[in-house]
């Protein structure tokens, strides 16, 4: 028992009692539930036999009063256990966490014992492990847009970088800095380089613009004296077709804001791509937006198409974005179809769970065919692999050295020296999952090597 009920007992003397305020009588109340170590999921009928004899039972007046402090005490008690349970997730769970292996862990932790049932404590554990996953997300998010941002300044500060240079030297230049490595994807650092040497010659033009556009003030303040009545003339000539064109000119301009018009509504209104223009023309039509001069109904439904095209596209991206984050060469529909199948970005895309499946395909082929591309540029890159295999074939078309003899044939490299040679770049790794298909493509491209054609120092070596 705490200072403050002690003191509030001391206040009755011993056969004579003192009259105790309703709070001081609440706090003893609750001071016995705490002595008697009454857990916060206990029942009051369970708990009623162990304090019923004690004096502090006898303070408050009613029993639905008792039900209710004791009620009251429980839940105090229990909000607190769920302090202590969220401080456990806080110090000892990742984004990488599993509640099974969790509960295992610290099932005999009285920070995790003391509060509420399992399904409770699965259901925030899971909430809490996503917060820390969406968190996590964005930090790579961040740490790539600050790697392409560090990439862009390290081919500023190179110097030798033109517009028309080529990304295979390039590299050769660069690829010693950190920057360079720290953005992973070779794809991506290449397209970064592109957009770069666009910028670089766009800069140029635009220079060559601004060098034109000065030379031609300068002629035309020089002709300008002379000039004058040439001038006049195409001022009336200019007005006389202005004037010819003003009905042209009025209609084309009232034709564009109805477009502007028609589709602001097609944004107000439309918010699907799974519709047709049939089936939203009665409600499109209740809008003056629909109405404007100068368009038809043909030119209603193409834009129509356009508006849904884009929205189609637009959620098309935000599903591959899905499947970029779950989805490796190997992976198969089944696998990955209950945890995308309900995220927004699916649902918003279709609820069609076969045309979800369909796209899942599409996507994935077109991983694999990006993935077989690149590990073809790998061995293309590969002299080692090519030289070696060339001498062997050139070997087996029948070189000779001085006498005629014909020369000792090569060796010819075996699959698993060339795995050994390649197996450091990404490129080989990562269709780690699809061996057969990597075997096949090297030999496809062994087969494909033509042999090199032998000058006459070559057949008397």
């Amino acid at each position: 028992m705490g200072e403050e009920e002690n003191s509030l007992l001391k206040k009755r003397d011993k056969g004579k009692e003192v009259e105790l305020s309703s709070e001081e009588c609440v706090l003893l109340f609750k001071s016995l539930l705490k002595d008697m170590e009454v857990s916060p999921f206990a029942t009051w009928d369970k708990e009623l036999p162990r304090i019923i004899h004690d004096e502090r039972y006898k303070l408050i007046p009613t029993l639905k009063q008792k039900k209710e402090i004791f009620d009251e005490y429980c839940k105090e008690r229990n909000l607190s256990a769920k302090d202590e349970y969220l401080r456990l997730l806080e110090e000892e769970t990742t984004y990488r966490s599993h509640w099974d292996t969790f509960r295992r862990k610290f099932k005999r932790d009285s920070r995790f014992k003391g509060f509420s049932d399992d399904k409770e404590k699965e259901k925030i554990f899971r909430v809490h492990v996503k917060e820390l996953k969406e968190k996590e997300t964005e930090r790579k998010r961040e740490q790539q847009k600050k790697a392409e941002e560090d990439f862009i300044r390290l081919l500023k500060e190179a110097r030798e970088i033109k517009y028309d240079s080529s990304w295979r030297k390039v590299k050769r230049i660069i690829d010693h800095d950190t920057r360079y490595h720290a953005v992973e994807s070779s794809i991506t650092r290449e397209s970064l380089f592109r957009d770069y040497c666009r910028k670089l010659e766009a800069e140029d033009e635009e220079e060559m613009i601004r060098r034109e556009n000065e030379r031609k003030q300068r002629d035309r303040k020089a002709r300008e004296e002379t000039s004058l009545r040439n001038r006049e003339a195409q001022v009336r000539w200019e007005k006389k077709i202005q004037n010819r064109e003003k009905d042209n000119a009025k209609n084309k301009v009232m034709r564009v804001e109805s477009i502007r018009e028609f589709q602001t509504l097609l944004i107000d209104l439309v918010r699907t791509h799974e519709t047709t223009f049939e089936l939203k023309k009665p409600d499109l039509q209740r809008d003056s937006r629909f109405h404007g001069p100068g368009l038809e109904d043909k030119d209603r439904e193409r834009l129509f198409q356009e508006h849904i095209n884009d929205i189609y596209q637009k959620r098309l991206k935000s599903y591959y974005q899905l499947l970029d984050q779950h989805v490796q060469l190997d992976t198969t529909w089944l696998e990955i179809q209950s945890v995308i199948i309900d995220d927004l970005r699916s649902v918003r895309l279709s609820k069609d769970e076969s045309l979800l499946e369909r796209l899942f395909d599409s996507y994935l082929a077109e991983r694999i065919e990006l993935a077989k591309k690149e590990f073809m540029e790998l061995l293309r890159e590969n002299q080692f692999v090519e030289y070696r295999t060339r001498m062997v074939k050139l070997s087996e078309d029948g070189a000779t050295d001085e006498t005629g003899a014909s020369k000792e044939k090569a060796r010819a490299l075996s699959i698993e020296e060339i795995h050994d040679v390649l197996k450091d770049d990404k490129r080989y790794l990562v269709l780690s999952s699809m061996p057969d298909i990597r075997n096949e493509l090297i030999t496809d491209y062994l087969d494909k090597l033509e042999t090199p054609k032998m000058t006459v120092h070559q057949g008397r070596e």
